[in-house]
């Protein structure tokens, strides 16, 4: 489902339902909304400030609610994939954070890097500080350049000091890999 092809009632219905995947999809659907940008009007565009606004601000409120309404679900797939849109969609919660963290300490690998992620950008991995470290640093190893670049990028977001294993690692791949988006995010 489409963000573009659904309405919000729609959308707060499928977060109602009794069954997961549909209650996901909604969710998901929701989340894709930062990305979703409008088709242009056609004519001359004098107002430059309204064609960049974010699509974030013209969600209606009743989404933000049924999101909010999600973190209290019966399943920790739907509560994390909500805590998660509320951050994608820039309208972190506490009670978003606290998903957050649990899903830090208890989740499986994916959801842990998403929570990383999302609390990484807010700066609030304070308390989480050496586990998230082990996670960054272990996709510092990875394979993949992107997953490798999405470290760097989170690292100075980060509160407190970055261990001797992840000054290492960065120092490695900016003298040692020919990738010039990765040694450029390695620098900053």
């Amino acid at each position: 489902m489409r963000y573009a092809d659904t309405t919000p009632d729609d959308l707060i219905r499928d977060m109602a339902d009794i069954h997961v995947h549909i209650k996901l999809k909604a969710i998901t659907t929701c989340a894709r909304a930062a990305e979703y940008r409008p088709p242009p009007q056609l004519g001359i565009h004098l107002d430059k400030d309204k064609d960049g606004a974010s699509v974030v601000k013209l969600l209606p409120e009743e989404l933000f609610v049924a999101l909010e309404c999600c973190l209290d679900d019966q399943n920790d797939q739907v509560k994390r994939a909500a805590a998660i849109t509320l951050y994608t969609l820039e309208r972190p919660v506490p009670k978003a954070e606290t998903m957050l963290r649990s899903a830090l300490r208890e989740a499986v690998n994916v959801d842990r890097w998403a929570a990383a992620q999302c609390l990484a950008y807010y700066g609030e991995c304070d308390s989480e500080v050496t586990l998230v470290h082990s996670m960054l640093a272990e996709q510092l190893n990875s394979s993949s350049w992107r997953h490798r670049v999405m470290t760097c990028n989170i690292l100075p977001k980060l509160q407190g000091n970055i261990n001797k294993d992840i000054v290492n690692k960065l120092l490695y791949l900016m003298w040692n890999l020919c990738f010039r988006t990765l040694s450029t995010s390695c620098c900053t």
